[in-house]
């Protein structure tokens, strides 16, 4: 690591200047207006399909995503999101381990 590169620290949520400026592919040419309202109707997708048929937790955690490149506060969340599908995801399986057979 360079001396210019910057940390990430506690104070900035973890989610320092390098990992907002990394490259993004399509979305780092899209105007930043035009990227967060994407990633707001993504994540108001996910949240109605939290009652509705689909995916809802992948819906929020992608436009979380989109919205983290420019919103430090949605990269915190994208993380706390992140880790509750994980937790979930190991709860299940350790639920079909100890399942017993029929």
């Amino acid at each position: 690591m360079t001396t210019m590169e910057h940390r990430p620290t506690a104070k900035d949520g973890g989610v320092g200047a390098a990992a907002r400026s990394r490259s993004w592919g399509w979305s780092s040419r899209l105007p930043q207006w035009l990227r967060v309202l994407l990633g707001t109707l993504v994540v108001l997708a996910g949240v109605a399909m939290l009652v509705l048929p689909g995916p809802g937790l992948l819906g929020i955690l992608v436009g979380l995503k989109m919205l983290a490149h420019d919103i430090p506060a949605a990269a915190r969340a994208e993380h706390a999101v992140s880790g509750r599908i994980k937790a979930g995801a190991r709860k299940a399986g350790a639920r079909s381990r100890h399942r017993r057979p029929r």
